[in-house]
């Protein structure tokens, strides 16, 4: 019995001494000490989908005109699916819909400019309109890159100009009473 267990525990000892080189072959070099690598470091690439302008065909609409807002966006890298983009005036969306730049292949160019635009009956007040690209983030830009999706302009609509009323026989403007004061 007593040969056994040392038997037993010169088996142990060898397991352990086994571990302990097997262990030194995994520890490595500091980097210092290591020749440089033949391969360029891997960095990590995502795509972008830049919102580069927000612009109104008209800087000083009247009331119930027609007002034609365009949002000019690029997008850069490899977009392998569809994606949206909206324009929202006072925080009610105007129209989002897919934007059709996007190259599931990635080869060729992987650069392309889009056009996105909507119209609105202007009414009068002062607006903020947005326009954001990939508005519902289907496409995974990185952080960086997701912070340049959106645009947005203030328009100033005035109030419509009323009209004086005339005396028919005399012709001449009538006060009209402005409720509240005397």
């Amino acid at each position: 019995m007593k040969h056994f267990l040392r038997a037993e525990g010169i088996m142990a000892l060898g397991l352990v001494a086994a571990l302990i080189s097997m262990a030194s072959f995994v520890i490595a070099a500091p980097p210092s000490s290591q020749p440089p690598s033949s391969h360029p470091p891997y960095e990590m690439s995502f795509p972008d989908i830049e919102a580069q302008k927000l612009e109104v065909d008209q800087l000083s609409p009247k009331p119930g005109d027609i007002v034609f807002f365009k949002g000019t966006y690029m997008v850069t890298g490899c977009v392998k699916k569809p994606f949206f983009g909206k324009i929202t005036l006072d925080g009610n969306t105007l129209i989002e819909q897919e934007m059709k730049n996007y190259n599931p292949d990635c080869i060729g160019s992987n650069m392309f400019d889009g056009l996105f635009g909507v119209s609105w009956k202007a009414t009068s007040g002062t607006h903020t309109v947005v326009f954001k690209a990939d508005s519902t983030n289907d496409v995974a830009e990185g952080i960086q890159n997701e912070l340049n999706n959106t645009q947005t302009i203030t328009i100033t609509v005035p109030l419509p100009a009323i009209e004086k009323i005339k005396d028919i026989k005399t012709k001449q403007p009538i006060p009209v009473p402005v409720p509240g004061t005397r």
